[in-house]
């Protein structure tokens, strides 16, 4: 008799919008980033850790505002402007009327983490969505696998940034 071995696999994709929106005109979306990721091992063994009954290394405390010197202990999408560290908002309303669901969405093996950034000006040279902040990450989930910069001129513009994870 003949028998067939069956190998099952995860893979875990992810990926990164960038959306501006100038001078506070929402109408008027410009996608300046949308492009793969690259995930790091924090990522991986949060999703085996997820299959006990547990939990640890969450990303569940979310940055409640955009902020210099983001604040120690919270999650979500951390940005360097001219060199200095901020947080994006990654819980609460957002000023498109819904538009945005900060934070986590999504369900099954499909989500997305939404982080909002305004009143700043400057080049955006990296993103990090991460776990508990302590200058940068205790965990480093995931970076854009090809971002380069962005400026924003004006402090009334306002950029969402929409990080994939999808596991199939």
């Amino acid at each position: 008799m003949k028998t067939t071995k069956i190998v099952e696999s995860i893979k875990m994709s992810g990926n990164v919008k960038a959306t501006l929106f100038k001078n506070g005109d929402f109408k008027k979306p410009i996608v300046v980033y949308d492009d793969h990721n690259t995930l790091y091992t924090a990522a991986f063994n949060y999703l085996a850790g997820s299959l006990v009954k547990t939990v640890t290394d969450a990303i569940d405390a979310p940055f409640t505002a955009v902020g210099t010197t983001p604040a120690v202990g919270y999650d979500g999408i951390i940005l360097s402007v001219g060199g200095t560290l901020y947080s994006m908002k990654c819980t609460g309303e957002d000023p498109l009327n819904d538009s945005y669901t900060l934070g986590w969405s999504g369900e099954n093996a499909a989500r997305k983490f939404t982080g909002e950034l305004t009143g700043v000006t400057g080049e955006i040279t990296s993103l990090i969505l991460g776990q508990d902040f302590q200058v940068p990450f205790t965990n480093q989930w995931a970076t854009p696998s090809s971002w380069s910069s962005l400026t924003i001129a004006n402090a009334a513009d306002v950029l969402y940034v929409e990080w994939a994870i999808t596991i199939s």
